[in-house]
């Protein structure tokens, strides 16, 4: 049983040899197949472009405590959006690629074609991702790849944009509104402070809409605020003994003036809410600004073009130097299960062991006798042979060195 696998060896090679001119058939067929077909293929050029998603340091001050997703996670996010069929076929009508067609069918096709062959990767060492197509034109390919990355970041900004304006729109109205009623609202103080039983009411409301304008501005320590409290608490005494006198002269109150002061102090009340939803809102438009310019960078800014797509001078499919050797390979493996395959249909009886086989008497056996004429002929035929298969290799392995090392030299 040692002896088994050599027995086998030798049997395979035997069999190679006595069936040499199928072998040699068989094997420079396959391979001239594959090698013909790697030359004939379409040639294919790639455009790669290369990205970088820059985090600056404001983001990360601003948006530090949320989780940052990895690149492979950003990555995939923009491959889902850039890959989309909108943008797909927004980029071919901009190149003018689907004018040319005359069907839906052959519109959709298209799309998923360039869907398949839009690769994009990310690089992990760095915060960059690659945008790449291979396509039969290198100026499609380039045009392709550079629209694709300028449509996804214009695409980014504006739908951003429009996400937040109508929000700021909103607050814009809201804030227009209570201005608008604490402006109406002031005229209506104004004009009952007009009357002479309300001036000191009315000059206390002059004081502290001045007081509100400069806490607007200064701190309460300021000089000009200290001065409008002052001013404030000597007018809030005024009143309060001009009410106290006139208590004690006639023991009753104005009731005109006592009616409308009620009146200017419902506004005041109602003027001071407004006043606070009103700077509400003009607090909420700033965040809503600050978070419109953040989410700016994160998706347009934030995209920066390091390298664009350049128009590629060699194709890179197909791989004739794989092809090649694939060829080789697939040649020999074919050569090898064709003679197995032969000498498995052939039933012949081969050798003296295969007769034993079937129990039957063996009274002599024919030797072979050799005939110069046919051994000469048949050298001559393996001359031919052993030499034609010689040139066909030294050619096959001359185009792989060419195309290993040669067309790094052009």
């Amino acid at each position: 049983m040692a002896n088994t696998p050599e027995f086998n060896v030798k049997k395979y090679l035997r069999l190679v040899y006595q069936k040499r001119y199928n072998f040699v058939a068989v094997m420079m067929l396959v391979t001239s197949v594959v090698v013909v077909f790697g030359y004939t293929m379409p040639k294919k050029y790639e455009a790669i472009s290369t990205v970088l998603i820059e985090r600056n340091f404001l983001n990360s001050i601003m948006k530090g405590i949320g989780v940052t997703p990895s690149i492979d996670d950003t990555v995939r996010a923009v491959s889902v959006t850039m890959k989309s069929r909108q943008l797909v076929l927004k980029v071919l009508k901009e190149l003018n690629l689907v004018q040319k067609l005359k069907t839906e069918v052959e519109v959709e096709m298209l799309v998923k074609d360039f869907q398949m062959d839009t690769d994009i990767k990310s690089r992990r060492e760095m915060e960059l991702f690659t945008v790449s197509l291979k396509h039969s034109d290198p100026v499609i390919a380039r045009d392709y790849v550079n629209m694709l990355i300028r449509q996804y970041i214009g695409e980014s900004m504006s739908s951003q944009m429009e996400g937040t304006s109508g929000a700021n729109k909103f607050l814009v109205g809201q804030i227009d509104l209570f201005k608008g009623k604490i402006n109406k609202i002031e005229d209506e103080i104004a004009r009952m402070s007009k009357g002479k039983d309300v001036a000191p009411q009315a000059r206390l409301q002059v004081l502290q809409k001045k007081l509100d304008d400069l806490l607007t501005q200064y701190t309460e320590s300021h000089p000009e605020v200290v001065k409008a409290k002052d001013e404030i608490q000597w007018q809030k005494e005024q009143m309060q003994d001009e009410n106290t006198g006139g208590r004690n002269d006639t023991g009753t109150g104005n009731p005109s003036q006592s009616g409308k002061s009620g009146k200017i102090a419902a506004l005041e009340r109602d003027r001071e809410t407004y006043r606070k939803i009103y700077g509400e809102l003009l607090n909420a438009l700033g965040k809503s600004e600050v978070s419109t310019h953040l989410e700016f960078q994160d998706k347009g800014a934030g995209l920066k073009i390091i390298e664009p797509a350049m128009l590629p001078l060699k194709p890179t499919t197909p791989g004739r130097v794989r092809m090649i050797l694939l060829g080789l390979i697939a040649g020999i493996a074919a050569g090898i299960g064709s003679i197995i395959l032969l000498d498995s249909m052939d039933k012949s009886v081969k050798n003296v062991d295969a007769l034993k086989a079937f129990g039957l008497p063996i009274l002599a056996v024919i030797p072979h006798i050799p005939d110069a004429d046919e051994e000469a002929a048949i050298k001559q035929k393996d001359k031919i042979l052993y030499s034609g298969t010689a040139f066909y290799y030294v050619c096959i392995v001359g185009m792989l060195l060419f195309e290993m090392f040669g067309r790094r030299l052009q």
